[in-house]
């Protein structure tokens, strides 16, 4: 009969061979003619790999395997105010402050219904009004990639630097060549400059006393000058030059984003604009960015321009307010198709606030597929260091479950989701902080499903590498196994 606490021999019929270079062995016994598996032998070699007999002492696992463990360190906060000033990228040093506000510089919306395009010019220009004045648009056509310059079209603009003079001209100035067309030379400056009626903007005439302005073009060959763009300006119109241009009513340019990351160093871990020692010039700009961003958002039609607008708000949920909150709400209510990227869990901030403790019971009861939802809490725990130790555990255990599942299934071309579960496992152990023994007992081999997630590390190679290069290592190395074993 077996008696708990007396030393047992245990017979095995046969000799067998146990694979080579493992940190442990696993052995189901079977009590006598019982068909369960009530306890588990665990061989841990501590000398050497190669042995004839074993000796085994029996220890309870649960006050072995749960004290002590180690807690992965909440990554340090590389960056100051000051070195944001001169932040690193992969070929040179950017001022982080001046790359997000020029990133947020708006779009103009023009209708180019009105616009002047002639076949020898190599721009066409449209008229609009900037800030509620007359105004030139001028375009280079290579800017529209070979799309036909119709319908809305949205540009970033900047003060033509070109120099624009200003002359009166009369009837009495013109001559007729013989083609029927008007033509006047003038002195400007010094120098003689020919007007070409045929040439003027929006085909307009000079007609009375007209007020003119233009450029002026030198042919170094001749030496002689004529007037470019001329234009009729009774209306005093400013001219812009449009860097950039989109198709469509667009008042951003996050076509390549990357503004995204200047934002997570200077928002990381809590730091926003409240955050002492912030730029004075930086919490203005941000205060003015947070009156109308959220509206721009809920008033942007296209769908993947309101995509990247609500992503960059999370990110800079600490000085966006309650009306990002509420977007979220409408949009996790409607659509939360729309909140493809994991950025949302930024918006979940220390957990410490009535509308991030909403908006996680919102996601949680989302229509977003289990893998998404573990990706938006791995940003959230990554990005705050309170997050994870403010979030009730039994909220978050059913993703840790998940994602060890997620991990089982073999996912394949999945490499980034899988990434994201052993980040997210590891932002679990961070619980341990907590010093809860219930707790850490859950986080420790004494949980099937950790358990099951260490036999796949084992099983595994590549999941075993991603697990060691983020730190999650095998039993022994993340200590899994007990401080003594």
């Amino acid at each position: 009969m077996d008696v708990f606490g007396v030393t047992q021999k245990i017979p095995i019929a046969r000799t067998f061979t146990l694979p080579k270079g493992r940190d442990e062995y696993r052995f189901g016994l079977i009590l006598n003619d019982s068909k369960d598996i009530p306890y588990e032998l665990i061989f841990k070699p501590l000398k050497s790999q190669l042995f004839h007999e074993a000796k085994v002492s029996w220890e309870s696992a649960a006050a072995q395997d749960y004290k002590n463990l180690p807690v992965p360190k909440f990554p340090a906060d590389r960056e100051t105010w000051q070195s944001l000033e001169h932040l690193r990228t992969r070929s040179k040093e950017r001022n982080a402050f001046e790359w997000i506000e020029n990133s947020f510089r708006r779009n103009v919306v023009l209708d180019l219904e009105d616009c002047f395009d002639d076949e020898r010019n190599p721009c066409i220009f449209v008229r609009t009004a900037i800030d509620g004045k007359p105004a030139v648009m001028q375009i280079h056509k290579s800017r529209f990639d070979g799309a036909e310059p119709e319908g809305k079209w949205s540009a970033f603009i900047e003060p033509a630097k070109f120099n624009r003079r200003e002359i009166f001209l009369n009837d009495s100035d013109w001559r007729w060549d013989k083609n029927g067309d008007r033509y006047c030379f003038k002195e400007v400056d010094g120098e003689t400059v020919a007007f070409f009626e045929n040439n003027f903007l929006f085909e307009e005439t000079a007609r009375g006393y007209t007020r003119v302005t233009f450029e002026i073009f030198t042919n170094e060959r001749t030496g002689k000058s004529r007037a470019t763009n001329p234009l009729v300006d009774d209306a005093s119109y400013k001219f812009y030059w449009a860097g950039k241009v989109l198709r469509g009513a667009t008042l951003y340019d996050f076509r390549k984003l990357s503004v995204m990351y200047p934002l997570h160093k200077v928002y990381f871990n809590g730091r926003s604009i409240k955050t002492p020692g912030c730029p004075e010039h930086f919490r203005r700009f941000v205060e003015e960015l947070a009156k109308t961003l959220p509206r721009d958002t809920y008033a942007e039609r296209n769908v993947e321009e309101f995509k990247k607008l609500l992503r960059v708000m999370c990110v800079m949920a600490a000085d966006m307010g309650q009306p990002l909150y509420d977007l979220l709400r409408v949009v996790l209510e409607k659509n939360s198709k729309l909140l493809d990227n994991d950025d949302l869990g930024c918006a979940l901030g220390d957990y410490d606030r009535p509308e991030q403790q909403q908006l996680l019971m919102q996601i949680h009861g989302s229509t977003i597929e289990s893998i998404q939802k573990i990706s938006v809490l791995n940003k959230a725990a990554w990005k705050s260091d309170a997050f994870i130790l403010n979030v009730p555990p039994l909220m978050l255990m059913p993703y840790l479950q998940s994602a060890i599942d997620f991990l089982k299934s073999r996912p394949k071309s999945k490499a980034r989701k899988v990434l994201k579960c052993l980040e997210f496992i590891l932002a679990m152990f961070r619980l341990r902080d907590k010093d809860d023994d219930t707790l850490n007992r859950v986080l420790s081999l004494n949980n099937g499903k950790i358990r099951e997630l260490y036999d796949l590390l084992e099983e595994r190679r590549g999941l075993r590498v991603a697990a060691v290069a983020l730190g999650i290592g095998n039993k022994k190395e993340h200590g899994l196994c007990s401080k003594n074993s």
